[in-house]
């Protein structure tokens, strides 16, 4: 085989390789799922800031991150989704993260998700860990 034809294969296989795993890329400190269209703040901050759910919210709302704004608190189903893919983020710690989802009819609690063992509830005055979200069409 000619050392041309070698190197053809050779970058087959790796975009094939490539394609299947680049269902998420990073930029500056955002990992974007691309098959959500989501873009998820995955700086230090990630895993050092605890804020009750109206200071996540706030903190989320008020986030410039990677030259962007417009984040937002995820829904409960959005970190559901990112917990499949925790392997991935770059800063994970296996915690309980606020959510903008309301638990149910009750006002003063709201839905959480642990990054190791899945959705739960708590009241919003405790303080837990915040990882904001936002749609990354808006790049």
């Amino acid at each position: 085989m000619t050392l041309f034809i070698k190197l053809i294969v050779v970058s087959v296989v790796i975009l094939a390789v490539s394609a299947q795993a680049t269902d998420h890329i990073w930029i500056d400190n955002s990992f974007i799922d691309i098959s959500t269209g989501l873009s998820w703040q995955d700086d230090e901050k990630a895993i050092t800031v605890k804020k009750d759910w109206q200071g996540a919210k706030d903190y989320c709302e008020n986030l410039t991150l990677s030259r962007k704004r417009i984040w937002r608190l995820p829904t409960s189903d959005e970190l559901l989704s990112l917990l499949a893919k925790k392997q991935y983020l770059r800063n994970m710690i296996l915690e309980n993260y606020w959510s903008s989802s309301s638990f149910d009819n009750e006002s003063n609690f709201a839905r959480i998700v642990h990054f190791h063992l899945g959705g739960f509830a708590s009241t919003k005055d405790n303080e837990l860990y915040v990882r904001c979200v936002r749609n990354s069409n808006l790049w």
